[in-house]
C-alpha cells in the first residue's frame, strides 16, 4: 500500500539523517509494524519489529514492541517466541508501571498462548492475576476472564 511506502521511505531517510536512537524513528517504525500486522503480514512486521526494538529509547515503547512481536508471533504459530515475548513485555509494564489495561491485555496474550502450548496450570495462574487486576480497574474484561477461567 501507499500509505506503508511512505512510512518505509521516512524511515530510511530520517535514519540517516536523525540517527536510529532518535524517537520519531521508533515511533515511525512502530507504526509500519501495526500496518503490516492489521495486513497480516506477520513476516514483514516481524522484520520492522527487531529494527524497532534496536531503535526505541524509551521503556514504554520497547514494552509496545515486545506485546506487537507476541502477537505476530502468536498468529504466525510460533508460540514460544510469542510467550518470550509477552513475559518481556510484562516484565518492562511492571517495571515502569504501566497502567493495568495494558498488564491486563498482557496478561490475556500470556494466558492464551500457555493455554495452546497445553500448559493450562501456568495458564490459568496468568488468567487469575488478569481476573484481580481487571476487577480492580473495573474493566470490562474481566466477566471475559471468568467465562475463561471456567471454560479451563
Amino acid at each position: 500500500s501507499k500509505a506503508i511506502s511512505r512510512y518505509e521511505i521516512y524511515v530510511s531517510i530520517a535514519s540517516v539523517h536523525l540517527g536510529c536512537g532518535h524517537p520519531n524513528i521508533a515511533s515511525f517504525l512502530i507504526t509500519v509494524v501495526q500496518l503490516y500486522y492489521k495486513m497480516n503480514d506477520c513476516h514483514r512486521s516481524m522484520r520492522y519489529l527487531s529494527r524497532a526494538l534496536k531503535c526505541s529509547v524509551s521503556a514504554e515503547k520497547v514494552a509496545i514492541v515486545y506485546n506487537i512481536l507476541g502477537s505476530a508471533s502468536f498468529e504466525a504459530g510460533y508460540l514460544d517466541i510469542a510467550l518470550k515475548s509477552f513475559q518481556a513485555s510484562l516484565k518492562i509494564e511492571r517495571e515502569i508501571g504501566l497502567s493495568s489495561n495494558d498488564i491486563v491485555t498482557t496478561l490475556s496474550n500470556l494466558g492464551k498462548t500457555l493455554s495452546l502450548q497445553e500448559n493450562f496450570d501456568e495458564a490459568l495462574g496468568y488468567y487469575q492475576i488478569e481476573g484481580e487486576n481487571a476487577f480492580a480497574t473495573n474493566d470490562t474484561r474481566a466477566k471475559h476472564v471468568l467465562s475463561t477461567l471456567r471454560d479451563i
